[in-house]
C-alpha cells in the first residue's frame, strides 16, 4: 500500500448546551446503523448520559435514550446478526455493554474480564462474526460470543492518545489524537495479521472520538470546541480500501 493522504470536510454539528450547563456533556463513542449515526453524549462525572441518533443524509439529531449506563462509553460497534449496539466501557477495560434496539434500549454487561488487559475501542466484523478491541499495545480478536482468540500486539503513534475503532473484514482501522487535540491520525491494520500498514493525518484540529464508513468515505465524530456536542466530519482517502 502507497502512501496515503485524507481530505476532511466539516459535515454538521449537534449541540446539547441549550437548557444545560454549559460544557457539561462531551461525546464518545458511536457507530452507524444502517443510515443512522449513534452517539453516545456524557456529563463530565460519566454518570448522564444521552444516546443521539443522527441521520446521515440531513444530519437532523435527536435524543433517543438517557437511561443507560455505560462507564465511559469509550467506543461503540453495530451487530447487525443479534441488531445491538455494543459499547467499550474504557473507564474499566473488562466491560463491554450490549444495548437492545428494540425500542426499549436494554442494557447487558460482558464481561471480558478474564480474557483481556483491558480495551477502549471496538469493532464488529460482520464478514468473519468476530469482534476486534484495542487495549493497551494489544489488539484482541473475539468472536460472536466473546471467546477471546488471539492477541496482537501494537503501538500508537508517539504523543497521542487512542480512540474509535472500525473494520471492514479486511482492515483494521484505529483513530489516534495528540493529547492537545490538535492533530489525528487514522492508523490502518491488516486484519488478518495485524500489521500496522499506514498512518493517514487526518487534518482534524478536534479531539477524534469515533469512526463509521458508508458509501465509500470515513465519517469521523469529535468533540465541539465548547465540550458541548459533536462534530463530524466526512473523510475522504486518496487511495480506496
Amino acid at each position: 500500500m502507497g502512501e496515503l493522504t485524507a481530505t476532511s470536510t466539516h459535515l454538521s454539528e449537534y449541540d446539547v448546551s441549550t437548557g444545560e450547563a454549559s460544557g457539561v456533556m462531551s461525546v464518545q463513542g458511536g457507530c452507524l446503523v444502517g443510515n443512522d449515526l449513534y452517539s453516545f453524549m456524557v456529563d463530565t462525572t460519566f454518570t448522564s448520559y444521552k444516546m443521539i441518533k443522527t441521520d446521515m443524509t440531513t444530519g437532523d439529531s435527536a435524543v433517543v435514550a438517557t437511561n443507560l449506563s455505560l462507564g465511559h462509553a469509550n467506543d461503540a460497534t453495530y451487530n447487525p446478526h443479534e441488531d445491538v449496539i455494543v459499547v467499550a466501557d474504557g473507564n474499566d477495560g473488562s466491560k463491554l455493554y450490549k444495548i437492545t434496539l428494540d425500542g426499549n434500549y436494554s442494557v447487558t454487561t460482558v464481561d471480558i474480564s478474564n480474557t483481556s488487559t483491558g480495551i477502549w475501542a471496538i469493532a464488529y466484523d460482520a464478514t468473519n462474526k468476530q469482534y476486534i478491541g484495542a487495549g493497551h499495545g494489544t489488539i484482541h480478536y473475539y468472536d460472536s460470543n466473546f471467546n477471546l482468540l488471539r492477541t496482537v500486539e501494537y503501538s500508537l503513534s508517539q504523543g497521542y492518545k487512542g480512540q474509535g475503532a472500525l473494520t471492514d473484514g479486511v482492515y483494521f482501522y484505529l483513530l489516534e489524537s495528540t493529547t492537545t487535540n490538535d492533530n489525528n491520525n487514522l492508523l490502518v491494520f491488516d486484519l488478518v495479521t495485524g500489521e500496522k500498514i499506514a498512518t493517514v493525518e487526518l487534518g482534524i484540529t478536534r479531539e477524534s472520538e469515533n469512526i463509521v464508513y458508508k458509501d465509500g468515505k470515513f465519517f469521523v465524530t469529535c468533540n465541539n470546541t465548547g465540550w458541548t456536542g459533536m462534530e463530524v466530519y466526512e473523510v475522504t482517502v486518496s487511495t480506496a480500501f
